[in-house]
């Protein structure tokens, strides 16, 4: 069986409108994961692993590599941490190509608050592939 290709530089919906489709290839994240206490992966897109480098410390390893490391990173996480305050994103790790490490700590007290594994962790990142 042949595989063929689609080719078009512009969307349409039937309602909705159209878009360019450089919108939709620059603007989609190219690598996502949602983790829980950094102990297991409850879904990704475009991630091989997850590793727990330590409390709120995280370290996810992207299949299909980015060009370069200036890539656009969001996070969210949430949850409950020993203390009962919400864990909140605190910076990323140095990021790579292939590496994406980021950092929780407890959003409840003062900026310099230790890290803390968070009940849920979402990271997504934006920029161009390899």
């Amino acid at each position: 069986m042949a595989l063929g290709k689609i080719k078009a530089d512009t969307l349409e919906h039937s309602t909705a409108g159209s878009v360019d489709t450089k919108f939709v290839v620059d603007g989609s994240a190219k690598h996502w994961i949602r983790h829980s206490n950094g102990s297991s992966i409850t879904s990704s897109l475009n991630n091989t692993s997850l590793t727990d480098s330590g409390t709120g410390t995280y370290i996810a390893v992207v299949a299909s590599a980015f060009s370069n490391a200036n890539y656009c990173v969001v996070m969210n996480a949430g949850g409950t941490d020993a203390a009962g305050g919400n864990a909140t994103f605190e910076s990323t790790e140095t990021l790579t190509s292939n590496n994406v490490g980021h950092n929780v700590r407890d959003g409840t007290t003062s900026t310099n608050a230790g890290r803390q594994d968070a009940t849920q962790t979402c990271v997504s990142c934006f920029g161009d592939l390899a």
